[in-house]
């Protein structure tokens, strides 16, 4: 299975078009994020991407990180309600919707202006090595998995 390439603005582009329709008091289908929370949430794989954010490397995912990622990228979604890092979950904060979105939209935006290998070059701490390819296939089905959550 063939999927966006979020380093191209044309593959953005829808993602960026429902991003805008979410609106912060649209309800979520399944879950406990608000859509305030899930565009935090969003961020903060970014920002271990580029560096902002440190994992710790866990016996967890020295011992299960590999065989969660290969069934991470298998072309099935991603399950409902899935477990997620202690390290993704946002609190109920009192985050403004409009300045958290139009962040998660300014590190869409930089990747435009990144080298996918440069992304991957230090091991995830969770899933070990990645190639590009693998990284954007993880973060479009998980973009996506939220953009439904709420509807988009």
């Amino acid at each position: 299975m063939t999927y966006p390439n979020l380093f191209s603005a044309e593959d953005q582009a829808p993602f960026i078009a429902r991003l805008q329709k979410l609106k912060a008091e649209t309800p979520a289908f399944w879950g406990k994020m608000t859509a305030t929370q899930m565009v935090v949430h969003m961020q903060r794989p970014f920002q271990v991407a580029f560096g902002e954010l440190e994992l710790k490397r866990s016996l967890f995912g020295f011992l299960f990180g590999k065989m969660i990622k290969k069934s991470l990228l298998a072309p099935k979604p991603f399950n409902r309600n899935a477990p997620t890092s202690p390290a993704f979950i946002v609190d109920s904060h009192d985050y403004n919707f409009e300045k958290e979105r139009q962040k998660l939209l300014e590190y869409l935006k930089r990747l435009l202006e990144t080298r996918p290998a440069d992304l991957v070059e230090k091991p995830h701490a969770f899933f070990g090595k990645m190639t590009a390819e693998e990284w954007n296939t993880i973060q479009v089905k998980h973009l996506d998995h939220h953009l439904q959550q709420f509807g988009l």
